[in-house]
């Protein structure tokens, strides 16, 4: 099938597509990966003693059986926390958008002019959602509350682009942290909140023909965010404010979806017991990764090494929040670990 995707003349293979290809990916790691193991505790080897301790993780399997392993090498990859509005609880009709399809496999809602879904969010993934959910609910209304005026795409221009390439990565490192922090700001839209020019014609499309042919099962709160939200009698009701006016009203839906994106904390609750010998910047937002995405010592030489990906951004650059570096890190990190 490698030559019929190569005649499509795109660069994006579908998500089902993508998934296969993680999971012939994972297949291949069996005999060295543990599946369904959750990671429950970093910790020193030998307290008081960090210059010469390795570090002991703590894991814990599907069947509740515990396991200690001792390493010098930590490379900690475990992605984004789903990140919902502060004050939000997550019920069966409440929820991130990366749990969209489970919920909605679980609720089996029923496809008609009186189903409403509200979807909070203006990025890629509340536009994904939108897309979906127009074409597998063709009856059912769609309300998008976002602070913003409207969707916006994703600068993924040619020059910008050069953001991702190691020249870029490196040039990012040079330099000094109040001008890393302007480069994230001024090109937010590279990979955050921008969904891809492709998609944003078809969106515009479905709307402008349900408006024409009189359906208005489409509906935008611009300029607007949510205040609160709470579940009554089968349904969700959500207080949305209006910013320019300050004006809050309610609206009402079958389930809200939350497209909030993702939280990598720092500190990271999984290096709370070693966090006092970890370098951040000043403000404490962010660790500070050498050229290898090590974290640096607060306290001098330790015995055991730290290793992030996904968490480099105000160190490295937007190439932490994609893939397309991902082989360039592995590299360095490997060739840090056998040095």
């Amino acid at each position: 099938m490698r030559f019929k995707f190569i005649n499509l003349r795109t660069f994006y293979p579908r998500r089902v597509e993508f998934n296969e290809y993680l999971q012939w990916a994972a297949d291949k790691l069996q005999d060295f990966a543990r599946f369904k193991t959750e990671v429950r505790s970093v910790s020193l080897a030998i307290p008081g003693n960090p210059a010469a301790s390795p570090i002991i993780v703590e894991t814990v399997d599907s069947a509740g059986k515990s396991t200690f392993r001792k390493t010098r090498n930590l490379i900690l990859a475990d992605g984004g926390s789903p990140k919902l509005p502060v004050g939000l609880t997550p019920t069966k009709r409440v929820f991130h958008g990366s749990s969209t399809l489970k919920h909605l496999e679980e609720l089996e809602l029923v496809d008609t002019p009186n189903t409403v879904f509200h979807i909070i969010g203006s990025g890629q993934s509340a536009a994904d959602i939108f897309a979906y959910l127009s074409t597998e609910f063709p009856f059912s209304q769609i309300k998008m509350t976002h602070r913003s005026f409207a969707m916006r795409p994703e600068d993924d221009s040619h020059f910008v682009n050069e953001l991702f390439m190691p020249s870029g990565v490196e040039l990012f490192e040079k330099l000094p942290q109040e001008w890393r922090d302007k480069v994230v700001k001024d090109y937010w839209h590279v990979t955050h909140n921008g969904v891809t020019i492709d998609m944003l014609p078809k969106l515009y499309e479905a709307v402008y023909y349900d408006r024409t042919s009189g359906t208005n099962r489409f509906s935008f709160n611009p300029f607007s965010e949510l205040t609160e939200a709470e579940e009554l009698n089968g349904r969700v009701v959500a207080k949305i404010r209006d910013l320019p006016s300050g004006r809050v009203s309610e609206v009402r839906s079958d389930v809200l979806i939350m497209a909030t994106g993702y939280d990598r904390p720092c500190p990271h609750p999984l290096l709370e017991q070693i966090q006092p010998l970890l370098k951040t910047t000043d403000d404490g937002r962010s660790y500070l990764l050498d050229g290898d995405y090590k974290v640096e010592s607060s306290s001098g030489p330790l015995g055991f090494n730290v290793f992030l990906q996904g968490y480099a951004e105000r160190t490295h650059g937007f190439s932490e929040a994609l893939l397309s570096l991902v082989p360039v890190r592995a590299q360095r990190i490997a060739k840090a670990v056998m040095q």
